[in-house]
């Protein structure tokens, strides 16, 4: 199933007996579609949470009488919240948290009589509490809502319910440290409050000692209780642990369940007996200087975003040892396969294991990265920045999905988190990790997204290169850097600097058996690969391509060679009268910027393979249109689909080309320009480049070829 496809909905309209759908943290994408209303209305449990899904919860979504359970939190939704739910009576759990939606919380909401829990949890709602949701057990909100606090149940008991967030709260019981609410004073009491007035002034002194009295013993009691508690494996459960059940879990920190050692602290192998699961534990070394400011900027990130590409955070512990001293520990999902790190440059002992990651996982790796990186900068409630991508803080599961970890040093690229926070992960000091730190974070620059696309693109040359951006032997021969030393060798030496554990022989060997795929193929792919990390770690901000042009460029290498994990490329384009006019506008789409670009694609295609995008000679072999035509031929036969007219041959030999150099670097150059139109002519506009970013990637193109004169 394609990430963006939803074409299965109209199959599981004919399952009339379905009771269950639940396709979680699939990294489904797309518009919920209206057709989802069509599915059975026996179903029983809706479960879509974990996704990339955009659009609004249909109003039809009320004749699904049968519901229990409807959960889509975690997503990219807007909209408002339908008031046909209220017509769910059987409906004991509602989920809509972690999207952008708007709007108040519907009244009818009270006509759910079985409704046991909701969570409504970072959202943009306002408005006030509507008074029919105070029979319901459970209820969370962190929005923008406003008015008083009720003292009814469930708002007696702050388990049951959580206004965090809601800065426009005031009243409710004394536990919630909220503000009164303002009321109207009548004249006939203004005697009494200027004489209340006098005894506050007189009282200030004593009031000013208690405050700081009360402060001081608030936080030694928080100092000694969990800093935060987070949801594990099953829906409504929450794990609670402490020192004790954290030292049984890892046989008293035994230095057999050590994992590694960290900036701020140490990584221990738990195994929790009473849930039967295997985890991480990070035990912080709370005396190292900026170890608690660590731990806040992690609890602050970490609780706000779940995504298939990041490290899922199970719990948090702030407590004291037995001797009475601080214990800070954050419990992750266990990672089978270690980091990234430990694969790309194992030790003396791990080498005789014969760890190793071939062509294709590094590139499937490579991608789960940007994706994780993508989904902090552009699609988390809250922008982030990481601050410190590197090898040894990507971890992988047992199937080598990569998970980004380690947010120690990540902030919000907004002024929108919490005045504490705000001023301690301001103040870390360095952020980032020396090698893969960009130039302007030296001279005092901010850090900002552009800071980790260049961490990214480091990262990206050390997986495909073998070598740490710090090593001596890249400075040799007046290399600043590890992307000077990769630029150098580019487009003709690109085998030079292929990380030697990259057995091109056996690959070409392995996927020759399946398909027509030739050494000369994969070296032009791995130029490519290399001019990703080449234009995400340029030295200047402004130079560097967004963090999601990296990641369609990336997919542009995973066409051919079957095995890569869902990033096949499978296009359905709609014919229409003029080739050069878009699918979506033969769809009775609007006119768009997209659509302009669509239709550069195809004019760069048509410019450098001589064919009109209209030409019968092209539709032969089953092919569709001048893209796919062109696609089909990129990676094999780049020089059977140049115009003739193009006479390389001569070019090659003539006055203005160096006779020194071979056929295969311009090549390599026209197959940077067909992959520029290619990725511009997309069927979808979401999947189109900006033209800004093929302006980059041709100016790159030209670079090479001048390269060769």
């Amino acid at each position: 199933m394609r990430s963006g496809d939803w074409s299965f909905l109209n199959s599981l309209a004919n399952c009339t007996y379905l009771k269950i759908l639940a396709l979680t943290e699939t990294g489904l994408t797309g518009e919920l579609p209206h057709s989802i209303v069509n599915l059975s209305t026996t179903m029983e449990g809706l479960y879509l949470y974990g996704n990339h899904i955009y659009g609004s919860v249909p109003h039809e979504i009320g004749k699904f009488v049968n519901m229990i359970a409807l959960s889509l939190f975690g997503n990219l939704l807007t909209g408002t919240v339908p008031e046909s739910i209220g017509g769910l009576s059987n409906l004991n759990s509602l989920d809509l948290g972690f999207n952008n939606i708007s709007g108040v919380i519907p009244t009818s909401f009270s006509n759910i009589t079985q409704l046991i829990e909701i969570h409504l949890d970072n959202n943009m709602l306002n408005g006030s509490i509507p008074t029919q949701l105070f029979n319901i057990p459970a209820l969370q909100t962190h929005n923008q809502l406003r008015d008083e606090v009720p003292r009814e149940r469930p708002f007696l008991n702050t388990s049951a319910f959580s206004v965090v967030g809601n800065s426009e709260h005031c009243g409710g019981i004394q536990a919630l440290n909220l503000p009164p609410c303002h009321v109207k004073i009548s004249r006939s009491k203004e005697t009494t409050i200027s004489l209340k007035l006098v005894l506050l002034l007189v009282l200030v002194p004593l009031g000013i000692l208690v405050a700081c009295l009360a402060l001081i013993w608030y936080q030694c009691r928080n100092s000694k209780k969990l800093i935060d508690l987070l949801p594990v494996l099953k829906d409504n459960q929450y794990l609670k642990l402490s020192y004790q059940d954290l030292l049984l879990a890892t046989n008293d920190f035994s230095p057999n369940n050590l994992l590694g050692e960290r900036r701020y602290g140490s990584v221990y192998r738990g195994v929790l007996l009473s849930v039967e699961q295997t985890f991480a534990v990070k035990v912080l070394n709370v005396e190292v200087s900026g170890a608690n400011k660590s731990f806040l900027a992690e609890c602050e990130t970490l609780r706000n975003i779940r995504y298939r590409n990041l490290i899922k955070i199970i719990t948090a512990c702030s407590s004291t040892d037995y001797k009475g001293n601080g214990f800070k520990a954050l419990v992750f999902e266990f990672m089978p396969n270690g980091s990234l790190d430990n694969w790309l440059h194992p030790t003396p002992s791990d080498q005789g294991n014969q760890r190793n990651l071939n062509l294709l996982q590094r590139l499937n790796i490579a991608i789960d990265i940007a994706l994780g990186v993508d989904y902090l900068h552009h699609h988390s409630h809250e922008n982030i920045i990481h601050s410190d991508i590197k090898p040894s803080n990507i971890l992988l599961d047992e199937d080598f999905v990569a998970h980004v970890g380690d947010f120690g040093l990540a902030r919000f690229s907004l002024s929108t988190t919490s005045n504490i926070n705000q001023a301690q992960m301001s103040s870390t000091g360095v952020h980032g990790t020396v090698g893969y730190v960009p130039p302007e974070y030296g001279i005092c620059g901010e850090i900002s997204s552009e800071g980790d696309v260049y961490s990214y693109g480091i990262l990206l040359l050390e997986m495909f290169s073998g070598k740490r951006p710090t090593e001596s032997s890249i400075l040799m021969e007046y290399d600043y850097n590890l992307h000077d030393f990769v630029k150098k060798a580019l487009p003709e030496s690109v085998i030079d600097v292929v990380d030697p554990q990259i057995n091109l022989d056996q690959e070409e060997h392995d996927m020759t058996v399946n398909q027509s795929y030739s050494r000369a193929a994969m070296e032009t792919r791995l130029a490519s690969i290399f001019e990703v990390g080449i234009l995400c770690s340029e030295d200047t901000p402004r130079n560097r391509i967004d963090i999601g042009v990296a990641i369609k460029q990336l997919q542009m290498d995973t066409w051919e060679p079957a095995g890569f994990r869902g990033y096949s490329y499978n296009p359905q384009i709609h014919w229409v009268v003029d080739s050069k006019v878009c699918a979506e506008y033969g769809m009775c789409g609007e006119i768009s910027a997209q659509g302009d670009v669509y239709s550069y694609g195809i004019l760069l295609l048509e410019m450098f393979t001589g064919k009109r995008p209209t030409e019968n000679s092209i539709l032969m072999d089953n092919d569709k249109d001048l893209h796919d035509y062109v696609r089909k031929a990129l990676l094999q036969r780049v020089m059977d689909i140049v115009d003739p007219r193009i006479i390389l041959d001569q070019e090659e030999h003539g006055s203005n080309i160096n006779q020194s150099h071979s056929r295969a670097p311009m090549e390599v150059c026209l197959a940077s320009v067909f992959e520029v139109g290619i990725l511009c002519s997309a069927e979808t506009p979401q999947k189109r480049i900006e033209i800004s970013a093929a302006i980059t990637l041709l100016h790159v193109a030209r670079d090479k070829l001048l390269q060769c004169s």
